[in-house]
Parts: structure tokens; C-alpha cells; sequence
């Protein structure tokens, strides 16, 4: 078994490189950034010209002209023009405002520099770095694999394919920007960053050729049917004056354009605009960039809206509460256990790497910096969302031992001699919205480096407490989005109990559906439970 831990290969590659290299490249090579739709006002401009119904009004004043009809057509060309210099302006503001935000925007990356573990801004990123990556984790940019151990990638960004790809450093393995970390960990060279990657590749292509949104379909599909009315009325027109009425072809055909003429809704695209423009203006006081006018007619059709609830209902800075063991006292083994069993990274500069639970850990470990230092990490076999639970092999004081961290529910199919009391406590814990996490631990034997989560012979000692508040105003929008005839449903990784009592505070109740329940359906049965849950936990 690979193990995460052992020592890169000895080349300059694996040992990463200097901050003076990295400069260097990164002045040549250019940031670690994907090109996006520019906001050139141009391309803002052009854009306004695609709406169908100023098309139509481009065809009313030729006709309006050709009829001799200049005041009409000089009317039918300013409402037009006022039209697109609206959108125009509304959307190369919220342009500019995006590139502003993005500008804003970081990215964090965990990475090898001058020979110690750093975290960088994803865009310093260069050709040659050495990348570490872990369950959770978006990949920065393309790479060959070093190490890696049970290293699962959802690429499904640039597949397609929604199930995981196991990822190995035996056989030099690629992982790809924009990729997500499924389970495992891993170490990987950069080999490629920026547009010279493939999801750069890929985005481009996409920036180039935008979906058509249901709204555009549908203003494309009204101004097709006023032309065909339109055409068709005309004809007629024109059949009956030149046939019955026996008017001069000529006559007939002015008519009939006058008729053309009267019919097109010149003030139809101002109205439109218009609107959506007064509805940009309310969003940006909301704090909501409308980046396409087009969009809001889309946002008002919502009916449905599906919500993460770790850092949008809640406040997403979770707390580390305390360790106790397995009757509620307090408990520094526990908390050393769970220090030992965290695949953050301690660093000059803190806590890197590692979810946030496993960087909270390290805000309580300053009374335990001696004991810590006693004992040395043998292997890790990092979080994955099947086990759900973190396992690690030490070296200690009292010889080598297992220690296992994770989900309660995971943790204790693992242990034996639970008793009913402790496990009504931690079911005490979930119905009080507690986030938590157990710890158990083992003997293990001296050449035991195998197979870390399949052990079934552990001892609970206790258990990590989190907090993570709900936002202030959650409640509030929540019912505010009822009233606005939206339905609301959560989605949430927690254990179902913690995640119904943190809905039930907010006002969302109904019924629960489990990750677990929902692979057990098939495709009929997950639809039909998906529009009858309410809450989607683990």
C-alpha cells in the first residue's frame, strides 16, 4: 500500500522548488489562471444585436422607409437604438463588476516550497510545483502523480462521468484541474497550468459558445410566430386588395406594408428591456450581479431552490467545542487522539490543508505541543465519503497503535463493548445539532501498515465537538422564498438527526432522505423522492 506519508522520490521535481524558481517561471509561463469572457464593451455591444425582436424592428424601419414613412421609421430606429444602449449598459456594468469580484476571489493551494509545506495562491502555481491534494479539494492544475493513496477524482467536469476515477502513483497517473478529490490523498507534480491545462482547453471552447437560456428560446420562438402572423396577414392583405377590391398591384403592395408596418410591436422591445433592467437595478441594491439581463426572467421562474447548509445557512466557521469521553468529561487523549488522527498539515503559518473540522482540531492544540512530539506517524489512510472516518498507524510512548476519527455512526460499526448509555448520549449529542465526530483507537501490531480501515477490533475513547452557528438572517430568507412561492430544500453532509434539528430551528421540516437511501432507488423511485424530501442529509 502506497503510503502518503513516505518520502518523494529524490528529484528535483519531487523536493519542488525554490521560491526564486517558481518567480521565475511564473514570469514566464504566466499565472495559473483560466481566460474567461472578457468585458470588452464591444462583445457587450455585439450582444445586444442577437435579440430577435430588434430585428424585427430593423425590418419595420426598411419597410417604414421604403413606404416613404421616415417620421415612423425615425421613431421605430430610436426606440431601438434606446433599447440596446439600456442592455448595453446594464450588462458591460455588471461585466466590469465580475471581473472586479474575480479579481477579489482567491484560491488556495497546498504546496511545496524551499522545502517546506505552504499554502499559495492556486494562480503562483508553476510547471514543476508540488502539489498536495486530499478528499474535498478542487485540483489547481494538471499533474503527474508522486504519491497517492487511495486517490479517488470526480472528473466529471470534463467527462461527463459522474463516478470516480481511482488515481494511482504506480502507474504515473494524471490528475486534472477543475477535478474534484472524491477520497484520498495525494502528491503531484505540475505539469501544466492555465489555459495549457484541460479544463482550460475545455473553457475556453465553452466561452466561446454560450447555452441559449429558456428565456432567449422563447423570445426567439414569439418573434418567429409575429413574423409568420405577420407575413401572413400581409399576404392576405395583399390577395384581397389586388383580387377582390381590384386595386393596382402597386397599391395593393403599399397597403399591405403599411398594414406589416402597423402590426410589428415597435415598443415591445423597450418594454422588455426596460423591465429587466429596473430588475437589475433592484437586485444590485441586494447586493446581485446580473451579468445578462436575460437571467432574471430565469431567476423568476425559480420554483425549486436547492441549499447547501454548511456556510449558507450557516455561518460556515466552525468550532472546535471540546473532547470528552465517552460519559461527556472532558478528555485530552481524546483530543490528542484526534490531533494524531488530522490530515491538516501544521505549518509556520497554522493549520493547512485538511477540511475544517481537521483545522479547527489545531486551535485546541497548543497544551498538548510536547506530548505531540512524542509520537511519529507511520501511515494515514485519509477521510473518504464510503468510510467516512480517517485512520492513522503511530509510533508512541506506549509502542506502535491505530487510531481512527470519523463519522459516530462509522466509527462505531468499527468498535466493540459500546454500551446502551454512550450510545444514547451521542444520539442525545445529534438531536441538539452537535457536530460530531468519534475517536477510537487499538494496539496495533510492529508491522502492521495495512488495511488501516477495515480493522473491526477498536476501543471508542471519546468523542470531538463542533459548532458551526446559523446565520442570523437564514430563517428569515427562508421564509421569505415561501412567500415568494419558491420551495426550499436543504442538502447536507451531516448525520440526518444533526441535520433535522439545525432545518427544524430554521423552519424547514419534512420529510428526510439519506445519500444511502437515495443509491438504494432507482431512477423512478429517486425522482419521486426527490420531489417529496424536503432534507437530503449524508
Amino acid at each position: 500500500m502506497e503510503q502518503r506519508l513516505a518520502p518523494a522520490p529524490a528529484s528535483p521535481a519531487a523536493r519542488g522548488l525554490s521560491s526564486a524558481q517558481a518567480a521565475e517561471r511564473l514570469r514566464r509561463d504566466g499565472p495559473n489562471r483560466v481566460a474567461r469572457r472578457g468585458a470588452g464593451w464591444t462583445a457587450v455591444l455585439v450582444h445586444q444585436f442577437q435579440n430577435p425582436l430588434l430585428v424585427l424592428l430593423a425590418g419595420v424601419a426598411v419597410l417604414s422607409i421604403a413606404l416613404g414613412q421616415h417620421t415612423d421609421a425615425t421613431i421605430v430606429l430610436t426606440i431601438a437604438a434606446m433599447s440596446t444602449g439600456l442592455g448595453f449598459v446594464n450588462e458591460y456594468r455588471s461585466q466590469r463588476v465580475l471581473e472586479d469580484l474575480r479579481a477579489r476571489m482567491r484560491r488556495r493551494a497546498v504546496v511545496e516550497r524551499d522545502g517546506r509545506v505552504v499554502e499559495v495562491d492556486s494562480e503562483e502555481l508553476v510547471g514543476g510545483d508540488v502539489i498536495r491534494v486530499e478528499a474535498g479539494d478542487v485540483v489547481p492544475a494538471d499533474g503527474v502523480l508522486l504519491e497517492s493513496h487511495a486517490l479517488e477524482c470526480d472528473e466529471s467536469v470534463l467527462t461527463g462521468e459522474s463516478e470516480p476515477v481511482e488515481k494511482s502513483a504506480r502507474a504515473a497517473d494524471r490528475i486534472v484541474m477543475g477535478s474534484v478529490v472524491r477520497a484520498g490523498a495525494g502528491v503531484a507534480v505540475v505539469t501544466a497550468t492555465g489555459m495549457r491545462t484541460a479544463y482550460g482547453a475545455l473553457a475556453g471552447a465553452a466561452a466561446r459558445a454560450l447555452p441559449e437560456s429558456a428565456f432567449a428560446r422563447g423570445l426567439r420562438g414569439f418573434s418567429g410566430l409575429l413574423l409568420a402572423i405577420t407575413a401572413w396577414i400581409t399576404g392576405v392583405v395583399f390577395l384581397a386588395s389586388a383580387t377582390l377590391l381590384a386595386r393596382p398591384l402597386w397599391e395593393s403592395l403599399l397597403f399591405a406594408l403599411a398594414i406589416a408596418v402597423s402590426l410589428a410591436p415597435q415598443l415591445l422591445p423597450a418594454i422588455v428591456t426596460v423591465s429587466m433592467a429596473v430588475g437589475a437595478r433592484r437586485l444590485a441594491e441586494k447586493g446581485v450581479v446580473v451579468k445578462r439581463l436575460a437571467a432574471i426572467e430565469d431567476l423568476g421562474d425559480m420554483q425549486v431552490l436547492f441549499t447547501d447548509k454548511t456556510g449558507t445557512l450557516t455561518e460556515g466557521r466552525v468550532g472546535f467545542d471540546g473532547a470528552v469521553d465517552v460519559h461527556g468529561a472532558p478528555a485530552l487523549r481524546v483530543l490528542l487522539d484526534g490531533l494524531l488522527c488530522n490530515e491538516a498539515a501544521w505549518t509556520e503559518q497554522g493549520a493547512v490543508g485538511g477540511n475544517t473540522l481537521d483545522r479547527a482540531l489545531w486551535s485546541a492544540a497548543a497544551p498538548l505541543a510536547a506530548q505531540l512530539r512524542e509520537y511519529r506517524r507511520v501511515e494515514i489512510e485519509p477521510f473518504d465519503y464510503d468510510r467516512r472516518l480517517t485512520s492513522v498507524l503511530v509510533d508512541g510512548p506506549a509502542g506502535r497503535m491505530l487510531v481512527a476519527k470519523g463519522a459516530p455512526e462509522s466509527i462505531l460499526a468499527r468498535c466493540a463493548g459500546v454500551d446502551a448509555a454512550t450510545r444514547a448520549y451521542i444520539e442525545r449529542l445529534f438531536d441538539a445539532g452537535v457536530r460530531t465526530l468519534a475517536v477510537a483507537e487499538c494496539a496495533a501490531a510492529a508491522a502492521a501498515t495495512a488495511e488501516l480501515g477495515a480493522r473491526q477490533d477498536l476501543t471508542l475513547i471519546g468523542l470531538l465537538l463542533f459548532s458551526d452557528p446559523l446565520k442570523r438572517d437564514a430563517g428569515a430568507s427562508i421564509e421569505r422564498l415561501r412567500h415568494l412561492g419558491v420551495d426550499v430544500k436543504v442538502l447536507s453532509g451531516d448525520n440526518e438527526r444533526v441535520t433535522r434539528k439545525l432545518c427544524t430551528d430554521l423552519g424547514v421540516c419534512g420529510e428526510i432522505v439519506t445519500g444511502a437511501q437515495l443509491e438504494a432507488l432507482n431512477d423512478t423511485e429517486a425522482a419521486a423522492a426527490i420531489a417529496r424530501a424536503t432534507i437530503f442529509a449524508r
